[in-house]
């Protein structure tokens, strides 16, 4: 009886896990069918998005390209566009041509007479096309033509991603090219960008293109020379020098060659000159004028060396350098007597007006010491650049020369410098720059003039150093 007891204890456990464990099953069961209809009733109430054929690619493809339902065809250039006048309306060109009383606003044809060259079929139909989608796809290739014809027919929203690609876009084989394209179709944000990126690099990359230096015309090369924002290499004197460069590849557009042949054939044809003119003078060298006349002519005759070659290239006339020396002369008057120790208050127009300009390109992040050479009114002014971008200005009072140096106790010098940085274009990365500054030296005196930041230093860097070490006077001319 005893074992039939454990045997019945024994069932009725085991019946009773049985049914404790079908329970929770069955609660389980219910907890997750409970969990699978939330799942589903969020994912039913959830929205989800699935991009069928656009609104937009459905329009361009009927309307533009297969022309369905047009009401107006466009001829120009020997071809056809079937369009229709309310999308062609977003042009105010179009607008005002079919809302006034012009022929064209009632008739089913119309043609248009195209005369600018930069306008082509390519271009008018991305034009056209750009009134039928939400989105246009273009190249700096295209970008010239598609702004000329943007222009043309008042878009401005497509003119103004054109000018986008073009800023985008500007190199040494560009940037003229551009520059005249701003112009033309009134592309201010280009016209700027391109005049930015010449001044950069006009003396440092383009001359070393003789057919790009070429392509720069007169009012652009005189804005150029002129701009107190260039980025000269070396001094004055090296501006003059590639005028004249220049000068001769305007003269003979047939030339080609490199540009140490071009340095020669420079000098071969001014030395075969027969005219006792200078060449500023003669009917050929007038043009010119404008270009060279903008130059700093009393910072062009401060070495002997230089003074020696404008003699004997013959092309500034002398009247225009006799102002120079008469204006140096009276400067060093001044140093010598002691009454200048050079300048003390001065405006940025006026200090612009009378500083000498040059600059230096920096390869690597090393020790750099340097000076422009030239008559410099008893100053010996050495440049250094320490390596993580401390730059210094050095009166040195010991010098070969000791007898020309200032025995001034203090000298007064105002200075610019600007330090940039540029990518595989050319294009500026980073510019640093210490504005118009008032220092005085002592002799043998050095100071720190400028610290680049050092997240900011990528090399090269281009260097542009303006400095005014004596009083503008009034025969200034």
């Amino acid at each position: 009886m005893g074992q039939n007891s454990s045997s019945y204890i024994s069932s009725s456990y085991s019946f009773t896990k049985n049914l404790l464990s079908k329970k929770r099953r069955r609660e389980d069961s219910e907890s997750d069918l409970e969990d699978e209809e939330s799942a589903l009733e969020r994912s039913l109430n959830t929205k989800r998005r699935k991009k069928l054929q656009s609104t937009s690619d459905y329009i361009y493809r009927t309307m533009f390209l297969e022309g369905q339902n047009s009401d107006v065809t466009i001829v120009a250039l020997g071809r056809s566009w079937k369009l229709h006048r309310v999308n062609l309306s977003q042009s105010p060109y179009f607008a005002s041509m079919f809302s006034g009383s012009w022929k064209e606003s009632t008739e089913s044809t119309i043609n248009i007479e195209i005369q600018d060259p930069n306008i082509t079929i390519v271009s008018l139909t991305i034009c056209f096309g750009s009134l039928y989608k939400d989105e246009i796809t273009l190249d700096g290739n295209e970008a010239i033509g598609v702004a000329a014809a943007a222009s043309l027919f008042q878009m401005e929203p497509l003119l103004d991603y054109c000018s986008e690609l073009l800023r985008q876009n500007v190199s040494v084989h560009t940037a003229v090219k551009f520059y005249e394209t701003a112009i033309e179709y009134g592309m201010l944000s280009v016209k700027s960008t391109c005049f930015d990126w010449l001044s950069l690099n006009l003396m440092h990359h383009v001359h070393e293109h003789p057919s790009r230096l070429r392509e720069i015309s007169v009012e652009l090369m005189t804005e150029l020379v002129k701009y107190n924002n260039l980025y000269v290499i070396q001094t004055e004197f090296s501006i003059y020098v590639l005028l004249k460069l220049w000068m001769f590849l305007k003269l003979h557009p047939a030339w080609s060659g490199c540009p140490k042949d071009m340095i020669t054939a420079t000098q071969e044809f001014l030395e075969n000159r027969n005219e006792k003119a200078s060449l500023l003078e003669t009917e050929i060298g007038k043009p010119f004028e404008r270009a060279f006349r903008v130059l700093k002519a009393d910072w062009l005759i401060v070495h002997p060396y230089d003074v020696e070659m404008l003699k004997n290239d013959r092309i500034i006339p002398n009247s225009f350098l006799n102002i120079a020396f008469q204006n140096q002369w009276f400067r060093m008057l001044r140093v010598e007597q002691g009454i200048d120790s050079g300048p003390t208050e001065l405006d940025e127009e006026d200090f612009f007006k009378n500083c000498l300009r040059c600059g230096r390109l920096l390869q690597t992040d090393s020790q750099h010491m340097w000076r422009w050479t030239g008559y410099n009114f008893g100053l010996d002014l050495v440049m250094s650049y320490d390596k993580g971008g401390i730059i210094k200005i050095k009166r040195n009072a010991r010098s070969d020369n000791s007898m020309s140096l200032s025995q001034q106790r203090t000298r007064n010098i105002m200075y610019r410098i600007v330090a940039t940085t540029v990518n595989d274009f050319q294009q500026v990365m980073t510019t640093q720059s210490t504005g118009v500054k008032l220092v005085t030296l002592h002799r043998s005196e050095d100071v720190r003039v400028m610290t680049l930041d050092p997240d900011l230093l990528v090399f090269p860097v281009i260097l542009s150093v303006n400095f005014l070490v004596v009083s503008p006077v009034a025969t200034d001319q």
